[in-house]
């Protein structure tokens, strides 16, 4: 009984604290009487209290106006009922009245009051302060207890944007910078407290007053500040030592110093021992440095140190923690914005930026070096690629890691193509392979001598995207002499454009029937499925040029066996850089796993018997890929790209000799078949015009199922031919056309207009 009396008591108290002092229900002597009046020396029956919900008024006990007597309806608590009678306006008065009926153990009340929260819309600048007001643990409450959803979620939402928009806004926190040099205390721990609650968006804005020249009073006051905020504020001023400006530098490496930045030593070499740099930021620098590791090194050390940490990174060592995602954020300096900002990278990723800003110092105090300058092209092509996107082109213009790329020169970027090529870095090696096409300097090809050249040995790659990039940088070159490696330019361009426009998969089983099923299960996850029975005959269709996005193979698999078979695939570049997925009998999984533990591009798992199964470890399989993945729409873009050069070189007078073309006439062949290709593929036709072209071009254009456009584009195609290369079909083939042409009068106009553009073509050139 104490106990239910305390819980009272403290109720009552949580509503005397959030409702002010309760509404009184003494009587209303102003009350209009009973119905059919009061009896001689009664008193009139008490108003009912205003309900806040806009509630009717309980009917009374016995009566019923439709309905005539009926039960009373369950009463509230008095001190719920009391609750009620205070009526609570604001947003603090509401949240605080419905946690104290939650704690009540009334959860179908206190939704009433979120409801009427909800309803009242408050504007943003009384709900920004409520967090504070109420606390945060009632706004969790309110969140995770299940009695009072969807309200409880949509308060909490609503309450913690309006309070996050008035943290971050700009305007109040440069407001509240200000009040940072105030000469009361009061006011200053204040501003600090709230520049707390802003966490990294005070960053920028202070970083801006310590560049202003005329607010050099408030300086110290900031750094104190940024100081003491060091848990938001450290690894954002980290990416703020990029900014040009050597006075800001030198007033955030102090900060740094100042709270003991570990991560932050790495970028204070260079400025304490650079002779380029101004006095006062090596001064600062090097004390920042004794004070965290407990000196400053010369500059042979510090060159030295540079260089290992550059080969630390660049293996994927980092001196940060990754998120629950695998996720780091990475903080730098945005020079058009004039501000900090970040991005959130892998680990691989994040160790790169940090390499790049290393290999930038290093190039800086040892200019002569040519190392150091190739690994500064190195870094930042590789970074500008990645940050870019793998399947998109290089950024260019002013200012940019392509610009100061090409300032440089061919010879400076086939250097660093050999290097990215020796270190395995496939994102530098695409930049710099991308950046030589455009140079207009086929000498880069030639440069070796004898020897491949970078470029050429670009063309055998493991990496497809890698190999396609160098053939069309290549065929931009256009190079008029022989060059080592040239006979390799043919292969990517064709296995470009023989792309299906479907994610294909390779399937290896000895059993037919078994191996349908799993080509059945591909295709129930949108993929198109090619059965191979033997090892050999699978190692044929993978280096056949089909654009396979995996592979998949049955532990069954001989003629080789799988361990072999893999082993095969992983020797020949065409295959080097393809998942493949190993699938095994029980028995069989864990030495097959030891296996292959060392190829991270092969996956081994148990047999698939359903489409369950195998969406989940075709998942994994073309996870492990990573960044080296290529979409269906990127393969769909290379082949235009790779069709386009294709073209490029039938226009060029070396077409059918120092290129070769008629290499490319099946795979072009091939290509009208792909409605993406079909026009750019006609158009090549033509410009061949062999008699295989010709023959191709006039039975595609008289197939009636296939789109007019297209069938248009070939028939020109055609006419075009036959004008540069004369009529090129047989006498059979030419009766044929004309049969066709005859049969075609029920046809539609278009049809038939397509048809006889084909016989003006050939009676054009007959009648010459």
């Amino acid at each position: 009984m104490a106990a239910i009396t305390r819980q009272l008591a403290s109720v009552l108290f949580l509503a005397a604290l959030c409702c002010g002092p309760l509404v009184s229900r003494a009587q209303d002597p102003f009350a209009p009487p009973k119905p059919g009046g009061a009896a001689p020396g009664e008193a009139a029956a008490p108003p009912m209290p205003q309900d806040p919900f806009g509630a009717a008024p309980a009917p009374q006990p016995g009566t019923d106006k439709a309905t005539g007597p009926q039960l009373a309806e369950e009463a509230l608590p008095l001190v719920l009922q009391q609750l009620r009678d205070s009526n609570p306006q604001t947003p603090k008065a509401i949240l605080q009245a419905a946690n104290a009926v939650l704690q009540f153990g009334r959860p179908d009340e206190a939704k009433k009051y979120l409801a009427r929260f909800l309803a009242a819309k408050f504007p943003e600048d009384q709900l920004a302060p409520v967090p504070h007001q109420v606390g945060s643990d009632l706004l969790i409450h309110l969140v995770r207890n299940e009695g009072v959803q969807p309200e409880g979620k949509e308060v909490a939402r609503i309450v913690q944007e309006a309070a996050y928009k008035k943290a971050t806004d700009v305007a109040e926190i440069e407001k509240t910078i200000a009040l940072l040099s105030s000469p009361s205390l009061s006011i200053r721990q204040s501003a600090l407290e709230k520049l707390g609650e802003s966490g990294t968006h005070v960053v920028t804005p202070m970083l801006r007053v310590l560049a202003d020249s005329s607010r050099e009073g408030e300086h110290r006051f900031v750094r104190v500040a940024l100081a003491h905020l060091a848990v938001a504020t450290e690894l954002p001023l980290i990416g703020a030592l990029e900014i040009p400006d050597e006075h800001v530098q030198a007033q955030v490496v102090a900060v740094l110093g100042r709270i003991r930045s570990k991560p932050a030593v790495m970028h204070f070499v260079r400025p304490a021992v650079d002779p380029a740099a101004s006095r006062v930021l090596r001064e600062v620098a090097a004390a920042s440095l004794a004070k965290i590791v407990g000196s400053a090194p010369d500059r042979y050390a510090a060159e030295k140190y540079l260089d290992e940490q550059i080969e630390l990174l660049l293996g994927g060592n980092l001196p940060y923690a990754a998120d629950p995602d695998g996720l780091i954020e990475m903080w730098f300096w945005d020079e058009p914005q004039r501000a900090v900002a970040s991005r959130k990278l892998s680990k691989g990723d994040a160790a790169l930026l940090l390499a790049t800003r290393l290999t930038s110092d290093l190039a800086a105090l040892n200019p002569q070096s040519e190392k150091a300058r190739r690994m500064k092209l190195l870094t930042s092509l590789e970074l500008a690629k990645v940050l870019g996107g793998m399947d998109q082109p290089l950024r260019m213009g002013e200012g940019t890691a392509a610009d100061a790329a090409t300032k440089a020169g061919p010879e400076v970027i086939n250097a660093v193509l050999a290097e990215a090529l020796k270190l395995g870095r496939i994102p530098a090696v695409l930049a710099a392979v991308e950046l030589l096409g455009q140079s207009g300097d086929p000498e880069v090809l030639t440069s070796a001598g004898p020897q491949e050249s970078p470029l050429a040995k670009a063309l055998k790659h493991t990496d497809r995207r890698v190999r396609l990039t160098a053939a069309l940088a290549i065929a931009r070159l256009k190079p008029r002499v022989a060059f080592p490696g040239a006979s390799r330019v043919f292969d990517p361009l064709a296995a470009a454009i023989r792309t299906t426009g479907t994610s294909r998969v390779l399937i290896g089983h000895p059993r037919g029937e078994e191996a349908q099923t799993l080509v059945g299960f591909m295709n129930d996850l949108g993929l198109a499925g090619e059965a191979a029975y033997t090892g050999r005959r699978l190692a044929e269709a993978a280096t056949s040029g089909v654009d396979f996005e995996f592979i998949l193979i049955s532990d069954a698999i001989d003629s080789p066996p799988v361990k072999e078979l893999v082993q095969w695939l992983r020797k020949d570049y065409r295959t080097a850089g393809i998942p493949i997925g190993v699938m095994a009998r029980t028995e069989a999984l864990y030495p097959l796993r030891y296996a292959f533990e060392n190829d991270p591009l092969t996956s081994v798992f148990p047999r698939l018997y359903t489409t369950d199964a195998a969406t989940g470890e075709v998942a994994k399989v073309i996870a492990s890929a990573g960044r080296n993945h290529i979409s269906r729409e990127e393969r769909m873009a290379q082949a235009q790209a790779a069709m386009g050069a294709i073209a490029d070189l039938a226009a060029s007078p070396e077409a059918f000799t120092h290129w070769n073309i008629i290499r490319y006439e099946p795979a072009v062949i091939e290509a009208l078949d792909n409605p993406v290709l079909t026009d750019q593929a006609a158009a090549v036709l033509g410009k061949l015009g062999t008699p295989t072209s010709q023959k191709a071009l006039v039975d595609f254009a008289s197939q009636h199922t296939r789109p007019i456009s297209s069938r248009e584009a070939a028939a020109a195609a055609f006419a075009a031919a036959v004008k540069a290369r004369g009529l090129n079909l047989t006498q059979q083939q030419i009766m044929t056309q004309f049969d066709r042409y005859n049969a075609s009068e029920r046809q539609d106009a278009q049809t038939q207009a397509v048809l006889g553009s084909l016989l003006d073509a050939i009676e054009g050139m007959r009648s010459q």
